[in-house]
C-alpha cells in the first residue's frame, strides 16, 4: 500500500464486510505499511465477536494475530500492554519462571534490545535478580500514569514500540500481523496511549490496529481514529436467523419467533441471545407441527435490562453476593480483593469462593483472563455489569464501596496502595473525607520521591473532591494553596496564580487571597493592586501583622507598575505615618521604606528625587543588615546598581511572597 487507506464508503458496516475487509488489510501488511480502523458500536452489537473473529480468521491463515482486551483497565493498566509484549517475544504464561526470563533475555538480545531485559521482566512480573531473594514487585499492581518511566531512559510506550520494530523486523517481516484492542475507552491511560503512539509510526510499521469502541470516544487522545471508523450495522433479517438456527440447532425456529426477535431485539445479538434464554427458562416455547420452535400463544418478550434482572434473580444467594461485589470492584478484580470484601460478613474460603466465580463464568456472567494468583475476572459485557450494579441497594453500595476503598487504600502482601482506585470507590461511598485522607497520604510520599508532576495531579484532583462538598472548603483551599505554593516556589508565578484562584473556593481564606495577589504582581499589576487592597484592609494588622504589611507593600508596587506612582507613594507614605507610634514593626517598617525607595528611585526625574529614593533604599539596607537579611540586602543592592524593573518585580514578589509559602 502506497499510502493509509480513507474512510469506509459507508459509515454503517455489517459484520461479514468488516471481517472480509480488515482481513484483507491485515494481509497487505506485508508490504511494509500499517493501516487501522476504529469499530464504534452499543454495548451488545458483537464488537467483541468481530475483533475475535479477525484475530481468529489471521491466526488461522498462517499470520500472528494478537487480541488485547483492554476492559479491567483502571484496574490493571499493565494487562493489555504487558500480553501484547509477551505475544510478540512469545514467552509462554504458564511456564517456569525461570524459564520465562531466560526466553525474554534471549529473545531480547536477539533483537539488539538488551538494555530493555529489566524493564520487560517488571512489565511480565518475572524476577530480574536485582530484588533480595529474587522477588521483585511487578507493575502488575502499580498504579501507573501514561509517561510512566521505568528503571531505564524508557517509557512503556517506547519500549512496547521498539518491540514490535524488532519483531516486524526480524523473521516475522514477511508475515501479517494485527493487533485488536477490544474495549480501548475502558482501558486505563497506558493501553490507549500506546495505540495512539503506534499509529502515530502507523506508515513505518506493517501491522494492522484494529480498535473498538463504545460511542462517545471519552478518551481525546483516541479521536485519532475519527476519520476510519466503521459503525456495525446491526444484524440483518437474515444474519438474524442464521444466528438463532446456530443457538437452537438442531431445531429450526419458526417464522413467528424470527419475527418476534426481530421487532424486539433491534437486531442486537446480545439481547436476541438473551431473549432466547429468558424465554426457554420460562417456558415460552413449544414445537409447532412442522418440530420448529415456536412461541406459546401471547409470549411476551420484555427489554434487555428486564431480561437481566430476571435471569439474575434466579441466581442462588452465594452468586448473586459474588456478583454484587464484583460490580462493586469493577472489570478487572482479583480474588484477592473480592475476599477481603466479602470477609466483612463471615470467614472465606478460597475453594468456595473460587467454585462461585467458576460458576459465574460458566453460566456466561464473568469472563477470567490468566491462571493462578493473576487471574483477573471481567464482566461478560457491559449490559450484564449495569443489570448487577443497579439491583444493589443504594446503602449497601455505600457501605460496598467503603470497604473496596479501604482495601486499596491500604498495601498488603504483594499488592501496592492503589490511590486512584481507592479514591473512586470512597467518593462513590460519599466518604469524601477518607477519599482526601489518602490524598494527603500520597502526597507525602509523592512530596518525599521529589514528584513534583504527581503532587501537581493530587493536588488538583484533591480540589476537586473536596468541591463537591461545601463543608470541606478549608481541604479545597490548601489543596489550591498547595499547588500554588509549589509553582511559585519553582519561581512559576502566572501557574501559581491560576492555582490559588481556579481551584479555591468562593470565600478564599485571607492568606490563600494574599498569595494570589502578590503572585498576580508578575502577571497582571492591576489585578494585583484590587486583590492586595482588599487583604490588607480585611486583614488588620493586629491579627494578620506579617501577610497586612506584605500586602500592602505589594499593593505599593502594583501601582507604581500600573502607571499610578503617585497613589503608590501616598499609600507607601501613610502606611509609615500609621506605624509612627506603634511599637514593635521595625521589619515591617523596612519592607515599606524599601518599596518607598524603589518606587521613587525608578520614577525620579531629578537629582533631589532621585537622593530621596537612596536615602530610603539605604534605610531599608541597613536595617535588613541589622537583622542579618541577605536577601534583603541583596534586593537593595540590586535596584542601587540601576537592574531593570522587570528582574526587580520578580526578586521582589519572591521576597514578598517566599516567606508565606509552605515548603515542597
Amino acid at each position: 500500500m502506497s499510502e493509509t487507506r480513507p474512510p469506509p464508503a459507508l459509515p454503517v458496516i455489517e459484520q461479514a464486510e468488516i471481517i472480509a475487509l480488515t482481513q484483507q488489510w491485515a494481509t497487505e501488511t506485508r508490504s511494509g505499511q500499517g493501516d487501522f480502523l476504529g469499530l464504534e458500536a452499543s454495548c451488545g452489537m458483537g464488537k467483541t465477536w468481530l475483533a475475535r473473529e479477525v484475530i481468529d480468521g489471521l491466526n488461522q491463515t498462517g499470520g500472528t494475530g494478537i487480541y488485547l482486551p483492554c476492559r479491567g483497565g483502571l484496574l490493571r493498566p499493565y494487562d493489555a500492554v504487558s500480553l501484547l509484549v509477551r505475544r510478540l517475544l512469545d514467552i509462554f504464561p504458564y511456564a517456569d519462571l525461570n524459564a520465562q526470563q531466560e526466553a525474554v533475555k534471549q529473545k531480547l538480545a536477539q533483537y539488539r534490545l538488551g538494555e530493555l531485559t529489566g524493564d520487560v521482566l517488571r512489565l511480565l512480573g518475572l524476577p530480574s535478580g536485582d530484588s533480595p531473594g529474587g522477588a521483585d514487585v511487578d507493575l502488575l499492581d502499580h498504579d501507573p500514569a501514561s509517561t510512566f518511566v521505568l528503571s531505564g531512559d524508557f517509557a512503556l510506550p517506547d519500549i512496547v514500540i521498539r518491540i514490535l520494530e524488532s519483531y516486524c523486523g526480524h523473521e516475522h517481516g514477511l508475515l501479517p500481523l494485527a493487533i485488536a484492542f477490544d474495549d480501548i475507552d475502558q482501558a486505563g491511560t497506558l493501553t490507549p496511549q500506546v495505540c495512539v503512539d503506534l499509529l502515530k509510526r502507523i506508515t513505518e510499521i506493517p501491522v494492522f490496529v484494529l480498535a473498538t469502541f463504545l460511542p462517545g470516544m471519552p478518551d481525546r487522545r483516541l479521536t485519532v481514529f475519527s476519520g476510519k471508523t466503521a459503525r456495525i450495522a446491526p444484524l440483518n433479517r437474515e444474519s438474524l436467523t442464521a444466528m438463532v438456527r446456530g443457538i437452537l440447532r438442531p431445531r429450526l425456529p419458526s417464522d413467528g419467533l424470527i419475527d418476534l426477535l426481530w421487532q424486539a431485539t433491534g437486531a442486537n445479538p446480545l439481547h436476541i441471545r438473551m431473549a432466547l434464554q429468558y424465554l426457554m427458562s420460562q417456558d415460552m416455547l413449544r414445537h409447532d407441527e412442522a418440530d420448529r420452535v415456536a412461541l406459546m400463544t401471547e409470549a411476551v418478550l420484555p427489554g434487555l435490562h428486564e431480561i437481566i434482572e430476571s435471569e439474575l434473580g434466579k441466581l442462588t444467594g452465594t452468586h448473586c453476593q459474588v456478583l454484587q461485589i464484583a460490580a462493586i470492584l469493577g472489570d478487572g478484580f482479583r480474588m484477592g480483593a473480592m475476599r477481603a470484601l466479602l470477609a466483612d460478613g463471615g470467614p472465606v474460603f478460597e475453594d468456595e469462593l473460587f467454585e462461585s466465580l467458576s460458576a459465574l463464568v460458566d453460566g456466561g456472567w464473568l469472563c477470567s483472563y490468566q491462571r493462578g494468583r493473576r487471574t483477573t475476572y471481567h464482566f461478560a459485557n457491559r449490559a450484564v455489569y449495569d443489570g448487577v450494579y443497579r439491583m444493589i441497594l443504594p446503602e449497601q453500595k455505600k457501605a460496598l464501596h467503603r470497604l473496596a476503598g479501604d482495601y486499596y487504600a491500604v498495601p498488603g502482601t504483594g499488592r501496592r496502595v492503589r490511590t486512584d482506585i481507592a479514591l473512586g470507590h470512597y467518593r462513590k461511598s460519599g466518604d469524601l473525607n477518607q477519599a482526601l485522607d489518602v490524598i494527603w497520604m500520597e502526597l507525602r510520599e509523592a512530596q518525599s520521591a521529589g514528584n513534583r508532576a504527581r503532587m501537581a495531579e493530587l493536588f488538583r484532583l484533591g480540589a476537586s473532591i473536596a468541591a463537591l462538598d461545601p463543608d470541606l472548603s478549608l481541604h479545597r483551599a490548601r489543596m489550591a494553596e498547595g499547588l500554588g505554593d509549589m509553582y511559585a516556589a519553582a519561581g512559576d508565578f502566572s501557574a501559581a496564580a491560576s492555582a490559588y484562584r481556579d481551584l479555591a473556593p468562593a470565600d478564599m481564606p485571607p492568606m490563600l487571597r494574599g498569595k494570589l495577589g502578590l503572585a498576580l504582581l508578575g502577571v497582571s499589576p492591576g489585578r494585583a493592586q484590587a486583590v492586595l487592597q482588599g487583604v490588607s484592609e480585611s486583614c488588620s494588622p493586629e491579627t494578620h501583622p506579617d501577610l497586612h504589611w506584605r500586602a500592602i507593600a505589594g499593593q505599593c508596587w502594583a501601582l507604581a507598575l500600573s502607571g499610578d506612582t503617585y497613589r503608590g507613594l501616598r499609600v507607601c507614605r501613610d502606611s509609615l505615618a500609621a506605624m509612627r507610634h506603634t511599637s514593635g514593626l521595625g521589619e515591617s517598617r523596612t519592607l515599606l521604606r524599601a518599596v518607598l525607595g524603589m518606587i521613587l528611585y525608578y520614577a525620579a526625574e531629578s537629582d533631589e528625587e532621585q537622593q530621596e529614593a537612596h536615602t530610603h533604599l539605604e534605610s531599608a539596607r541597613a536595617g535588613w543588615g541589622a537583622r542579618g537579611d541577605e536577601a534583603g540586602i541583596v534586593l537593595m543592592n540590586q535596584v542601587l546598581i540601576g537592574t531593570d524593573k522587570e528582574r526587580i518585580t520578580a526578586a521582589w514578589l519572591q521576597y514578598l511572597l517566599g516567606p508565606l509559602l509552605t515548603r515542597h
